[in-house]
């Protein structure tokens, strides 16, 4: 009985709610200037496979090379299969045994992102194509996670009618907080990651999902 009560109080809690965040290192810049953000994990449990994909905003511009998954993000998550794919900006990785679970934020990737030319307004970034799943039970859990964007104001020329329109124009409509809806791959996707090779093939990347995609019922017939 005792040893059934430590191990039971040993066991990762159920995190039910939880957030995937885009956090910038300056909350204003100029064109030109280079902005480094960083997507971080919330307190998490159940984590056994994921994709998202970076949605770079009109007047950011992604510098190539500069997305990188965290150092040893590999081994702290205890993937099999973990990328950032330069092509689609996007993170997909999953375990083929056991799930991640943190009490603490666990940071993902970093990139960067410089400023056009000309440019002036709020410049949000969000996350598109987000899908969660546990790797032990394959039931996909996406619902628990709430998307945070952020958003970078770049200023007008001063006293110019486009600095006060700009400052004054946040829409609150827009993607990027909690109103993000998630986009999930189908099951014969989520399977063929499993199943994939763990040595990356040259020049073969996953594409991102298409906006609208629902995850059929799983029927557990395999071909």
């Amino acid at each position: 009985m005792v040893v059934l009560l430590i191990l039971v109080s040993l066991a990762p809690k159920t995190v039910a709610s939880t957030t995937i965040s885009i956090e910038a290192d300056r909350e204003e810049a100029s064109p030109g200037d280079t902005i480094n953000f960083t997507v971080v994990l919330g307190p998490v449990s159940d984590f056994g496979a994921v994709q998202m994909a970076l949605v770079i905003p009109d007047g950011l511009t992604y510098l190539p090379g500069s997305g990188a998954l965290a150092p040893d993000l590999k081994r702290t998550l205890g993937f099999d299969l973990l990328e950032f794919t330069e092509e689609s900006l996007m993170v997909t990785g999953v375990a083929l045994t056991v799930d991640y679970s943190s009490t603490e934020d666990t940071v993902l990737c970093t990139f960067q992102c410089t400023v056009d030319e000309g440019f002036s307004g709020m410049a949000r970034l969000d996350l598109s194509d987000v899908a969660v799943y546990s790797c032990v039970t394959l039931e996909e859990l996406t619902e628990r996670y709430i998307v945070n964007g952020t958003a970078v104001y770049i200023p007008g020329e001063p006293g110019g009618d486009e600095t006060e329109e700009a400052a004054s124009h946040v829409d609150d409509d827009s993607p990027g907080t909690s109103d993000v809806t998630p986009v999930t791959p189908d099951a014969e996707t989520f399977r063929s990651l499993q199943k994939r090779p763990l040595k990356k093939e040259a020049g073969h990347h996953r594409p991102a999902q298409k906006a609208g995609t629902e995850l059929p019922a799983d029927t557990g017939d395999e071909e």
